[in-house]
């Protein structure tokens, strides 16, 4: 399954923004793309501002982003803030290319050194969903640095998708991460990043269940296509996800809150 990585240009004004979100998701369903991914808060654009976040909220994204699949036949994943009371939640929906939710996700671990504690709430459920056979779960940007949520997903997903906003000067991290987070697991790791802005170096990237990052099908300053298939651990490779021990994990936990 050929899946689309969309490294949005964060100098762009909103409407600016939303033009080349459709311009590349055509283009993506032209090169045959059955998933469009786009960064974290992708329709807001990643910021601080409750009143940015107001003002571009989910249900409008929801309805561009429902009407952009449907008119282009292709799932999207996207970013969006939720209200919720006085704070916000930091979403990532993806929606079928019927235009239909099929998987809502909100950020597990707000990054408090940014201040993203301060307006964002914390989300406490992981989710997934499936495209031609394959699962992919979802998790966001700073989630990426706690490896217990991608434990959850290692028995039940083909990958995990992680859309960010990672500046470029910890963007080592974000491609260590991203490769651990895969071996570690071994599923497939898509990170997809937002670009320019003065804050952000293009570095979207897919890696294998190796930890071993993947060559694109086809390579663009803003727009990525991979292959992506369904999880295939040779026999005669280890698999340590067979080893992990959940039910010790959690005992050990309680014991030591």
């Amino acid at each position: 399954m050929k899946i689309a990585l969309l490294s949005l240009d964060a100098s762009l004004a909103f409407e600016q923004r939303l033009e080349e979100i459709e311009k590349l998701v055509a283009k993506s369903a032209k090169k045959s793309a059955r998933l469009a991914l786009l960064p974290e808060l992708s329709y807001s654009g990643y910021t601080n501002d409750s009143s940015i976040l107001t003002s571009n909220n989910f249900d409008s994204a929801l309805k561009f982003f429902s009407s952009l699949a449907m008119r282009h036949g292709i799932y999207i994943g996207f970013g969006a803030p939720v209200q919720d009371g006085r704070k916000f939640k930091n979403s990532y929906t993806v929606v079928s290319d019927s235009g239909d939710i099929v998987c809502e996700y909100q950020k597990m671990h707000t990054f408090s050194f940014a201040g993203e504690d301060v307006i964002f709430e914390r989300g406490d459920s992981i989710d997934s969903f499936s495209i031609d056979g394959i699962s992919i779960g979802v998790s966001i940007c700073y989630d990426l640095r706690f490896a217990e949520i991608f434990s959850l997903y290692a028995d039940r997903c083909d990958a995990v998708v992680c859309p960010s906003a990672w500046p470029k000067n910890r963007i080592k991290d974000f491609r260590l991460l991203i490769k651990a987070r895969a071996l570690e697991n071994r599923l497939s790791m898509i990170g997809i990043n937002w670009r320019g802005g003065g804050l952000y170096l293009k570095s979207s990237c897919v890696s294998n269940e190796a930890g071993v990052i993947q060559k694109p099908l086809i390579s663009g300053s803003k727009l990525d296509i991979y292959e992506l298939t369904k999880k295939n651990i040779a026999k005669n490779e280890p698999n340590s996800v067979l080893d992990k021990r959940f039910d010790l994990y959690a005992k050990l936990m309680m014991e030591h809150k």
